[in-house]
C-alpha cells in the first residue's frame, strides 16, 4: 500500500520516486495505491491496480465529520466511503486527521483484494490503537477534549492539525503551540502564519511556547480583539503546563503540538484526564526521555 503524504523534511520527497523505480523487481500483479500515483505506475509490471484518495480513486472517502459524546466532546472522525455503487459509513474512535483516513482507504483496499467483508473492515478499524503524539484524542481534565499531537511539528503538519481543530465543534479552543525547530530560512515566515491562521479560529485562546512562537503571537494579535485575553506566552512546557491546567474549563477543545525539544508532551501529561496511562497513550514516557 502506498502514500505520497510526508510530515516534513524535504529530504524525503525524493524517496518515493525512488521506491517506485524498485517496483520492477516485484513479482506481485497486484498493486494497492494512492490515487496519485496511478499515472507513475502504469508502464510498471503490475496487472491490476487498485486505487485510493480524497478526490479520485476506486475506493475515495466523502462527508468527513465529527463524532461527539453526550456533552458535546468529540471523540472521533465519522466519514463515508464510496466504491462502486455503494457508499459505506465508517468511523475512528480516539483520532483525528486526514492522514488516518489514507490509512483507513489502504486498509478496506486490502480487505477488497483479499474478499473480506468491507464492513466488517470498517468495524475493526473503528478502534484502532492510538498513536501516541500523532492526532490522538485523550480524555482532559474536567471533561475537556485534548488533541496530542506532541511527536514533531513543522508546517506541514501543524497547518494540518490547525485545520481539524478549526473544523470541530467546541464551547471554547484552546491552542497551546511550541516552537518549529529546525527550520532555516522558513522559520521566520512559518511562524508568522501560524498566528494569521490562529486568528480566524473562533472562540480561541492561544498559549504560545519558545522564542520563535513570539513571531506568531505578533500576528495573532493582529486579528483579534486586544482587550480580551486571548494569549499567552511562555518561555518553556513546565512553565505552560500548570498555567493550561488553571485555565481549562469543562467542554474546552485542547491542541497541543511543538518540536520534539520543545518537550510539548509534558503538558499533555499535565492536562489529560488520566495520568496514570501516560506511558501508554503519551510520546516519550520511558525512562531515556523522562527528565
Amino acid at each position: 500500500a502506498c502514500q505520497k503524504k510526508f510530515a516534513n523534511t524535504p529530504y524525503l520527497r525524493t524517496f518515493f520516486d525512488g521506491a517506485l523505480d524498485k517496483t520492477e523487481k516485484f513479482s506481485s500483479k497486484t498493486v494497492i495505491e494512492n490515487s496519485s500515483l496511478k499515472d507513475k505506475l502504469a508502464n510498471s509490471n503490475f496487472k491490476q491496480a487498485i486505487t485510493y484518495g480524497f478526490q479520485s480513486g476506486d475506493f475515495q472517502i466523502t462527508e468527513v465529520g465529527y463524532n461527539y459524546d453526550q456533552e458535546n466532546v468529540v471523540r472521533g472522525m465519522i466519514f463515508k466511503i464510496k466504491y462502486k455503487n455503494k457508499v459505506i459509513p465508517g468511523k475512528l474512535n480516539n483520532l483525528v486527521g486526514r492522514p488516518y483516513l489514507y490509512g483507513v482507504l489502504a486498509g478496506i483496499s486490502v480487505a477488497e483484494y483479499f474478499k473480506i467483508s468491507l464492513t466488517g473492515a470498517l468495524k475493526f478499524l473503528e478502534n484502532a490503537p492510538v498513536i501516541p503524539g500523532h492526532m490522538s484524542l485523550l480524555a482532559g481534565i474536567k471533561r475537556t477534549g485534548l488533541i496530542d499531537d506532541t511527536y514533531n511539528s513543522a508546517p506541514a503538519s501543524l497547518n494540518e492539525a490547525l485545520q481539524v481543530f478549526g473544523e470541530i465543534t467546541a464551547k471554547r479552543k484552546i491552542a497551546v503551540l511550541g516552537d518549529m525547530l529546525e527550520l532555516g530560512k522558513e522559520e521566520d515566515g512559518a511562524h508568522r502564519e501560524v498566528g494569521r491562521r490562529l486568528a480566524k479560529i473562533e472562540n480561541i485562546i492561544f498559549i504560545a511556547v519558545g522564542n520563535r512562537m513570539k513571531l506568531a503571537v505578533e500576528e495573532f494579535q493582529k486579528g483579534v480583539d486586544k482587550s480580551k485575553d486571548k494569549v499567552h506566552w511562555f518561555k518553556n512546557s513546565p512553565g505552560a503546563g500548570k498555567f493550561v491546567q488553571n485555565l481549562m474549563r469543562e467542554k474546552d477543545l485542547v491542541l497541543v503540538k511543538g518540536s520534539q525539544g520543545m518537550r510539548m508532551e509534558k503538558i499533555v501529561v499535565e492536562i489529560m484526564a488520566d495520568p496514570n496511562k501516560k506511558e501508554e497513550l503519551v510520546v516519550r514516557q520511558n525512562k531515556d526521555w523522562v527528565f
